[in-house]
């Protein structure tokens, strides 16, 4: 049996694909391990997202670690413009952080899809299902 609404599958689906599209497309202006160290920084925004939508309230010291994972990212992607300026785009930054963002609102949406009782595998299903369409 279904509990949660058709209609809250096609958000899962549109951030799983824009998060694919952005991530793929910003390897057309950065580099490899700068999109990977961007997609490791997820927790930043997801605790945003949690923080706002779902109410969900972490301690300080968990936010001062993400303050320092943010503060790893922006030096990680100076020294990348410090070593290849020219191959360095900063729309990758745009494309890839677009892609973080919407991969950083997946796992809230399921969480309040899990709060009003949908199991894993319904989600997981219907997502798929989603997708496929």
């Amino acid at each position: 049996d279904r509990v949660a609404p058709l209609s809250a599958y096609p958000m899962l689906t549109m951030c799983l694909f824009a998060s694919s599209t952005l991530c793929n497309f910003s390897l057309s202006f950065i580099n490899f391990p700068t999109k990977v160290v961007f997609r490791s920084c997820k927790l930043v925004p997801t605790m945003l997202i949690a923080t706002c939508v779902n109410q969900k309230v972490f301690a300080s010291y968990e936010y001062l670690c993400a303050l320092c994972i943010c503060a790893g990212l922006v030096l990680f992607a100076m020294a990348d413009y410090s070593l290849d300026p020219i191959q360095f785009n900063p729309m990758g930054l745009m494309l890839v952080s677009g892609s973080v963002v919407a991969d950083s609102i997946l796992p809230n949406a399921q969480e309040h899809l899990f709060r009003d009782g949908s199991s894993r595998l319904e989600v997981t299903v219907y997502s798929n299902l989603f997708s496929f369409i």
